[in-house]
């Protein structure tokens, strides 16, 4: 009996439902498996740990204030100039959302462990949403591509980094890009589509909207191709990027930070990234390169890529034309991604120099190895699209990697799963009696003004959001500030509700005049601080001064 065709027939609404229903199931149960429910209410270790605690503070400071202009600014963070939790990466689609709710939420609320499970979705459903562009719209492909999304080791790597788990906006990108171009949209319905997914990817991640813009970009290059009319593609690009502008400026993303802040090519891709999977790999075990260097595929999607180039290697040239600007564009992210210092692990195998011009800008992007990721999802979905359009022998063969990319990503499913399960930490009461009728903190010196331990701030960032008091400084990607400025409101008496902090390592000639004043007055005391890298604490002192003497807090 001849079989069906799996894609046959499977167009209907019902179908559709079907088909996204099934692929919610992987992210679902790997959600549940990963993350108890004390994770996904935001207890937890892991919430205090890196980075993490910048993102969490700037929502807190942001839900404390009423609306501001722009919408994502707050003065309570980096006191009084302000800042926009655009650079504290709060994702700030969930702080827009969840903030009219602010007065009706537990006191210190936060999203960031329920937008682990969401991102995890987003990742699924964007799946099911391009392999369906590409032509299977069964159900089984569906569940299929939803759960090697989701052990994706480009999306397990960022476990921490939570405005780059919304990797999902990518495939829905792309599926966009392959509607349009396979004529299931018309030109405009396409290029509405992408435009729409950018100015999503702004309320992301700056990193995602530049990478779904490549792909709008790549659209408009195959409708100039199509139609040979430049300046309408123009028009398009422009009207797109006008409104990201707008919205940009409405929300808060100009001022605070400056351009070139990076060094370009220190976080460059590693020639080997995307088959050298580390330590997290039991097979392919190279060395894929530290940080943002990696970028690997897993074992099971590069054994889709490599059993869809077998089998369709007579139609690959024929693809590369029909989808040339395609991959025009992402070749040159590519190239972008690997920097003019070519990196083989972490070791540099040949470089050189750029334009003096070129600096500022493209170190705006330090982590420029990020931008694999699209061609990389590209690679892999289309791979197991090829493979499972060929009927029931490719989907076997997808199984089968799917049953690889499972066991090549257990180091790092098992090591997310044990993060997410570490305790709440205690809260010092020391801290608590420091910080009872303060409101406002300064720390001496302001980020990004003295040679100390970044980390120090972020666990006092933390503490004063939850306590509702003002910070005159902020841990916070590209901020700027007048060091002078900053330091000469700390020459002063200190302000009854007011607390000073400095570390105490500094000499006591290092410290401000008013600190120094306490001082001798007996309104200064240590207090501990262990801000937590990577699961390890890393234990210091705080000075820190009061208007009143020490005794009475």
């Amino acid at each position: 009996m001849k079989l069906m065709p799996l894609d046959a027939g499977s167009s209907a609404p019902d179908a559709t439902w079907r088909a996204y229903l099934l692929g919610l199931l992987p992210a679902l149960a790997l959600a549940a498996w990963l993350f108890p429910p004390e994770f996904l209410a935001g207890q937890g270790l892991f919430f205090h740990d890196g980075e993490i605690s910048r993102e969490i503070s700037g929502w807190l400071f942001f839900a404390h204030d009423g609306w501001q202009r722009p919408l994502l600014y707050t003065p309570w963070l980096n006191y009084p100039e302000g800042l926009s939790i655009a650079f504290t990466d709060s994702v700030p689609l969930m702080a827009l959302l969840f903030k009219p709710l602010a007065g009706l939420l537990p006191d210190g609320f936060h999203y960031f462990g329920l937008w682990h499970a969401v991102a995890l979705v987003i990742q699924a459903l964007g799946a099911v949403f391009l392999v369906r562009s590409l032509g299977c719209l069964r159900a089984l492909p569906a569940l299929l591509a939803a759960a090697f999304a989701v052990l994706s080791p480009l999306w397990l790597a960022r476990f921490g980094h939570s405005a780059l788990l919304a990797q999902g906006i990518l495939l829905f990108a792309l599926g966009a890009y392959f509607r349009a171009q396979r004529g299931q949209w018309s030109a405009n319905q396409g290029t509405l589509a992408l435009a729409l997914i950018c100015q999503l990817a702004l309320l992301l991640h700056p990193y995602l909207l530049v990478m779904c813009y490549a792909i709008l970009v790549a659209w408009l290059i195959e409708q100039w191709r199509d139609e040979r009319r430049f300046l309408i593609q123009l028009l398009r690009l422009g009207s797109s990027v006008a409104i990201t502008l707008l919205l940009a400026a409405i929300l808060g993303f100009f001022g605070g930070a400056i351009p070139g802040s990076g060094a370009y090519g220190e976080q460059g891709l590693s020639l080997t990234s995307l088959w050298c999977g580390g330590y997290g790999s039991p097979w392919l075990t190279c060395e894929p390169g530290a940080g943002e260097r990696y970028a690997y595929l897993g074992m099971g999607a590069l054994l889709a890529i490599a059993l869809a180039a077998l089998l369709q290697g007579q139609r690959i040239p024929a693809a590369l034309r029909r989808h040339a600007g395609l991959v025009l564009v992402l070749l040159l992210l590519a190239a972008f991604a690997i920097t003019n210092r070519v990196a083989v692990g972490d070791h540099i195998v040949a470089s050189f120099p750029l334009p003096e011009a070129m600096l500022p800008w493209v170190g705006m992007f330090e982590a420029s190895a990020r931008f694999i990721w699209p061609l990389a999802y590209l690679l892999t979905f289309t791979a197991l699209a090829a493979l499972m359009l060929r009927g029931w022998a490719g989907i076997l063969l997808v199984v089968i990697a799917l049953g690889l990319q499972w066991v090549d990503t257990t180091t790092r499913r098992d090591e997310i799963r044990i993060a997410a399960r570490l305790p709440e930490p205690v809260p010092d009461p020391a801290w608590e009696r420091a910080l009872r009728g303060i409101a406002h903190v300064s720390i001496y010196p302001a980020f990004g003004c003295g040679d100390i331990d970044p980390l120090a701030y972020l666990p006092v960032q933390t503490l004063v959001a939850r306590q509702h008091a003002t910070l005159n400084t902020a841990y916070a990607g590209r901020l700027t500030s007048d060091c002078d400025v900053k330091h000469a409101r700390l020459q002063h008496e200190i302000r009854p509700g007011q607390l000073v902090l400095a570390p105490t390592a500094l000499p006591a000639e290092g410290l401000p005049q008013g600190m120094r004043t306490a001082a001798m007055h007996g309104q200064c005391r240590a207090l501990p601080i262990a801000p937590v890298l990577w699961g390890v604490a890393r234990p210091q002192e705080l000075l820190a001064c009061r208007s009143e003497p020490a005794d009475q807090w």
